[in-house]
């Protein structure tokens, strides 16, 4: 499976790194804290003839300018996806975003609810902001010490296996580790202070466009209860358990994955 080659979409005071293919409506695809835009490789060749499919690197990921400020919030990574949205005369999309990728699209959701055809959020991170003030304190620190003394590259090497199933290829393991590796530090840091005050519940708070929310069975790291809990939160929402998946259902069961992204996009469509 190949993705499309990058290239850099210009919004003046900043760049953005991007992968698209494809023409039609658009969806847009974004990924987690440990990801890029290379992991989106089932989807590219499933949707790039129906859709025109956009994947970027965030803010500070690849060639992606860094957010400017040194403690984020997931508000400014939406207002960096809207500039890009403006820039590549995208009216509106599907928004397909994983973990972190799905808090982004909820603040982006909550920025320009007009710009949003629907949400695909899989495996979401709900963000850390209604935990008690010592207990997101407490997980923030711990995912910057992992950082610091083990370095993004023996972190990724350890952390692909609970990103998977435990069923999991050893091969497949190494392609999410790989995918890791390549992050820089700073961006990832930045990242993890955006899921720290992030609440995806309450951006979505008022988003009353077509969602769905979808988990894998053996996610570890934003488990399906949790998931539940997001599509519970809004009326229009459906939630869908896929098997044999852990916490990256679109690499791990792609099929399954794409299968379901696809009915989702198709009602859309049919319906608009």
């Amino acid at each position: 499976m190949t993705v499309p080659d990058t290239e850099l979409v210009d919004l003046g005071t900043r760049q953005v790194e991007i992968r698209q293919a494809g023409a039609g409506a658009v969806l847009f695809l974004l990924h987690g804290i440990g990801s890029t835009s290379r992991a989106w490789i089932h989807q590219f060749p499933a949707f790039r003839d129906s859709l025109r499919v956009i994947a970027w690197n965030a803010p500070g990921y690849g060639q992606s300018s860094d957010i400017d400020r040194a403690v984020p919030i997931a508000q400014d990574y939406a207002g960096v996806l809207l500039r890009v949205f403006d820039a590549l005369e995208i009216d509106r999309a599907v928004l397909c975003g994983n973990s972190l990728g799905a808090l982004f699209s909820g603040a982006f959701a909550r920025l320009a609810p007009d710009r949003v055809l629907g949400l695909f959020l899989s495996d979401a991170a709900q963000g850390h902001a209604r935990l008690p003030e010592e207990k997101r304190l407490a997980n923030l620190s711990a995912r910057l010490e992992l950082l610091e003394t083990k370095g993004m590259a023996r972190m990724a090497k350890e952390r692909s296996g609970t990103l998977l199933s435990t069923n999991a290829r050893g091969s497949l393991k190494e392609t999410v580790a790989g995918i890791t590796a390549e992050i820089e530090p700073v961006a990832y840091r930045k990242a993890a202070h955006a899921l720290s005050t992030g609440d995806l519940i309450g951006d979505l708070a008022g988003y009353d466009g077509p969602m769905t929310v979808v988990c894998g069975a053996d996610d570890r790291v934003t488990p399906p209860d949790s998931n539940r809990a997001i599509a519970a939160s809004r009326p229009q929402a459906s939630f869908t358990l896929i098997d044999g998946a852990g916490h990256l259902p679109y690499i791990e069961t792609p099929e399954s994955f794409n299968i379901l992204l696809t009915d989702f996009i198709d009602t859309l469509l049919v319906g608009g």
